[in-house]
């Protein structure tokens, strides 16, 4: 279990593997637009890690691709154990 300090952001996490994913594509930038009906410049701009999706581009990414989908569920999963750790050391203290 990583402590807080490992514990990638949300922008590195998803930024890492929407490139993984699309990046490495010829025309990536198009087709994760076309799949998710944003323009391929927004897109562009996530590859470059000048922004991040929102809430709403988020759960659409997720919706279209298996492996985004498990990595936001990775990162709640680390968050909530950390959250539970806290917690139990609060606790014995």
């Amino acid at each position: 279990m990583a402590n807080e300090q490992q514990l990638q952001t949300y922008k590195e996490a998803i930024l890492e593997v929407i490139y993984q994913e699309y990046g490495v594509l010829k025309c990536g930038a198009k087709i994760l637009a076309n799949e998710i009906s944003i323009s391929s410049r927004t897109v562009e701009r996530w590859f470059y890690k000048k922004s991040a999706p929102n809430g709403e581009q988020l759960l659409k990414l997720m919706a279209a691709n298996e492996v985004i989908f498990n990595k936001v569920l990775e990162l709640v999963r680390e968050r909530k154990q950390l959250k539970q750790r806290f917690k139990m050391d609060k606790f014995k203290n």
